[in-house]
């Protein structure tokens, strides 16, 4: 197994992370905890020791320091319907074009107002182009976030001007 430095601190991690094995035979409350320490101590980048045992607080905290409910409510109201989740849903696609690269190439175009030449040399080197796209729908089908795929197959092909 590979380790790594937890960010700047002397502490080693796994580079695999948290694996699923570790759940067996624990009960729900022992796999949660387990998953919020990981959580805590992980996504938050920490960058001391401190701010690692600070994060770990979370193993101790009273039930009022550990409901995030209030925390999560007050978030901002946020749909991602219609964008882009990359997550492959829209597979598999005839003529096995790659939607979900295109998506990302064409959202950084969108992004930098610009077309990146190394966006351009990456769009270049696909297999298949976004003018390939024969407007069938079956991706839209299956987009768990309702994204006009069809749609942003036609732009990428006006931007990357095939």
């Amino acid at each position: 197994m590979q380790y790594r430095e937890l960010a700047r601190t002397d502490l080693r991690v796994s580079e695999i992370g948290l694996g699923c094995e570790g759940f067996s035979g624990k009960t729900q409350a022992e796999a949660t905890a387990w998953i919020h320490t990981a959580l805590a101590s992980v996504m938050v980048s920490v960058y001391t020791m401190e701010e690692l045992q600070d994060c770990l607080h979370y193993e101790q905290a009273s039930a009022e320091e550990r409901d995030y409910a209030m925390a999560l409510a007050a978030m901002p109201k946020v749909s991602w319907l219609g964008h882009c989740m990359y997550c492959g849903h829209c597979t598999p696609r005839p003529r096995g074009m790659d939607v979900v690269m295109i998506t990302k190439l064409l959202n950084l175009v969108k992004a930098q107002e610009e077309i990146p030449e190394t966006v351009r040399e990456h769009y270049a080197v696909l297999e298949h182009k976004a003018g390939e796209c024969i407007g069938c729908g079956a991706c839209e089908k299956r987009c768990s976030f309702g994204m006009a795929i069809r749609e942003h197959m036609r732009a990428a092909k006006e931007v990357f001007c095939e």
